[in-house]
């Protein structure tokens, strides 16, 4: 499939996500209920009751907002550069992603279920992995930047063009 109708098909999902998020039953008490003790304040409920209806609908948009991101930045890549090199680093760094997600999503749902949060260098897990993971996961793109420039973003081929061309219009601005 060439990468703009995966991207086509990937905005389809995400339209067709928000619109079962807009379809489903407003949760018992989703916009909070009164506090107990402090009359001008509101707490948020039951968690579970709320993220219950659209949690696979939430599961499915974000992972396709991922995969649509890495089909963009290979999309970004010149065609004739698109090598093996350029296609692992993409899947990898999107794959890193998508693992990252699924475990927010998974250690969230789990501490719905069970009311027991874990907590990781002073965060509650799905809070840790995302301020920790998610930025490693991006990491993966920033490596594959730096390791391939040379050979898939701008080329030693690339940059003598440009010098040339540089050289060609000085040469032709002296005429003027």
């Amino acid at each position: 499939m060439r990468p703009i109708y995966s991207i086509l098909t990937l905005l389809l999902i995400v339209a067709a996500c928000i619109v079962a998020i807009f379809l489903v039953d407003e949760p018992t008490a989703s916009t909070g209920v009164e506090h107990a003790s402090i009359a001008a304040m509101r707490t948020g409920g039951d968690g579970l009751t709320r993220f219950a209806p659209v949690s696979i609908i939430t599961l499915v948009m974000q992972s396709a907002i991922f995969v649509m991101f890495g089909v963009l930045v290979y999309l970004g890549i010149s065609e004739h550069r698109r090598t093996r090199q350029c296609k692992i680093w993409i899947t990898a760094g999107t794959f890193g992603l998508l693992l990252v997600w699924w475990s927010i999503f998974g250690t969230y749902s789990e501490y719905l279920a069970s009311g027991q949060p874990r907590i990781v260098f002073g965060f509650p897990l799905p809070t840790a992995i995302t301020v920790y993971g998610l930025w490693l996961a991006g990491f993966v793109f920033v490596i594959a930047y730096v390791v391939g420039f040379r050979s898939f973003v701008f080329t030693d081929e690339d940059e003598a063009a440009y010098h040339e061309l540089l050289r060609k219009h000085k040469h032709d601005g002296d005429a003027d």
